[in-house]
């Protein structure tokens, strides 16, 4: 008999004791200075026997999450988290993201300090640290002194390791294997410019890059077409990867960049492959906001100074550009401006080889004009001259360059936006929509999901409420 009562006799005294505690706590209000260990215990009880969390929610960064329609599981997908992490921020569990999520967040949502986002402000001159959990791979591959893997990557003689290939295979490659890598390079570089970087699924370009890399432990006939091979699959694996890029998949773009810094090491156009491979890593740091890393690998591709058309360092000069501008520096960025421009004017498109080809008048103005943009966010007096190289670089884009088309009206809708000026920032907004819906870019869309919030203040006027509708159709 008394076994059988156990069970709702302790019931009933647990229940009684969680009651006597919540009476405690409301009865003695100096609690915490008589007995500081036993408070924190207490308060604890009473937050979960409430139902409560202890935490303080935070309430900005809900509801800017819910003007975008979102939900926590799609607004990770923006921000590159993890539906945990948002869940963590929201409820106030982490005071403050890591940095890349923080800078994705504040591009989204076009505010420049995490105050405006609900979060603690970050402590200068100290590593950030959060309670999250994260995935140490993706930590390992995002954190912020990565250059130290670069360079070992770049300039080690040791072979690839296991993991970058997979079953090495001992047939006989030729000169048609080579042209059949460089077909497949060639026909992703159109796709990319002409759809975008999602025109693939990622695991059919990894898997296409892990095939190519076999290639290169096979039995050649000539060290001359060896080295061919070594240089067709690492500018294979920079297509790819900035593919990968524009997909958002940006742990993957490290390794395979990686890789493709590796397999430099044998192309007979070493030099320029690295340079290469590190402007386009330094177009990710950007995008991550890591600026400084980003100024640092530009650097080192000035290291092919001497085996680069003028071409490719009007390209360099304005990255770098972007670059600066993400770090505050006006005057610099104006500098940089000027070398691409000037550079470029000293270019002969029959010298470039194909790897340059693309980066043209448009991609110029395009480029600079993005730079400029990220400064007339706060700085008034380059509103102008960034409309003026957006317009210019949208209207010089052809068919084949959709995806660039489409990106500098995005950021011409967003100066005008910044400008309040309602008549222009509709029709460009309506041209980025136009040049925006048969492409597949999710770089693209996290544009247009920060140039709605820019247009959120000015959807009392009828034809901003209704574009944005529509451009919601496009990041949905």
């Amino acid at each position: 008999m008394v076994a059988v009562c156990r069970v709702p006799v302790l019931t009933g005294l647990y229940g009684l004791a969680r009651k006597s505690w919540r009476n405690m706590l409301r009865n003695n209000r100096n609690i915490r200075t008589n007995c500081p260990r036993y408070a924190y215990a207490v308060r604890d009880l009473h937050c979960v026997s409430m139902g409560r969390d202890r935490y303080r929610p935070n309430q900005t960064l809900i509801g800017r999450r819910l003007a975008l329609g979102k939900s926590q599981e799609e607004y990770a997908e923006l921000v590159g988290a993890t539906a945990r992490q948002v869940r963590n921020w929201e409820s106030g569990r982490v005071r403050c993201p890591q940095t890349w999520h923080l800078t994705r967040m504040s591009r989204l949502h076009g505010t420049t300090t995490p105050q405006q986002l609900g979060f603690a402000p970050r402590p200068r001159h100290t590593r950030p640290t959060t309670g999250e959990h994260c995935d140490r791979s993706e930590t390992d591959m995002l954190r912020r002194d990565f250059l130290g893997l670069t360079i070992a990557a770049a300039f080690n003689t040791q072979p690839l390791a296991a993991s970058d290939r997979s079953t090495p295979t001992t047939r006989k490659v030729g000169s048609a294997d080579v042209d059949r890598i460089e077909q497949t390079n060639d026909t992703l570089t159109q796709a990319d410019f002409l759809i975008g970087g999602a025109a693939f699924r990622s695991e059919a370009l990894t898997d296409q890059f892990r095939q190519a890399t076999l290639l290169l432990d096979g039995r050649f006939r000539h060290e001359d077409t060896r080295q061919a091979m070594h240089s067709a699959v690492g500018h294979l694996g920079s297509t790819i990867g900035f593919m990968l890029f524009d997909q958002d998949r940006h742990t993957e773009v490290r390794r395979l960049y990686t890789s493709s810094l590796r397999i430099a090491q044998d192309a007979p156009d070493r030099w320029p492959l690295r340079a290469i491979v590190f402007s386009e890593m330094a177009r990710q740091c950007i995008q991550l906001g890591q600026y400084r890393e980003a100024d640092e690998l530009l650097r080192m591709a000035r290291g092919a100074e001497t085996e680069v058309s003028p071409t490719f360092h009007a390209m360099l000069h304005a990255v770098h550009a972007h670059a600066r501008a993400g770090l505050g520096d006006l005057d610099q960025t104006r500098q940089y401006v000027t070398m691409a421009e000037d550079t470029f004017a000293t270019a002969d498109p029959a010298n470039d080889p194909s790897w340059i080809s693309w980066f043209d008048q448009a991609e110029l103005a395009g480029e600079t004009g993005a730079a400029l943009t990220t400064l007339a966010i706060t700085h008034d007096a380059v509103r102008d001259e960034a409309a003026l190289r957006l317009t210019q670089s949208a209207n010089a884009h052809s068919a084949t360059g959709q995806r660039s088309k489409a990106l500098a009206l995005v950021r011409l809708a967003t100066v005008h936006a910044v400008r309040r000026d309602v008549t222009s920032t509709t029709t460009a907004a309506y041209d980025a929509r136009e040049a925006s819906r048969a492409l597949r870019s999710p770089r693209l869309a996290l544009e247009v999901t920060a140039l709605r919030q820019h247009l959120q203040p000015m959807r009392r006027h009828g034809g901003i409420a209704e574009v944005d509708d529509e451009l919601a159709l496009l990041t949905s």
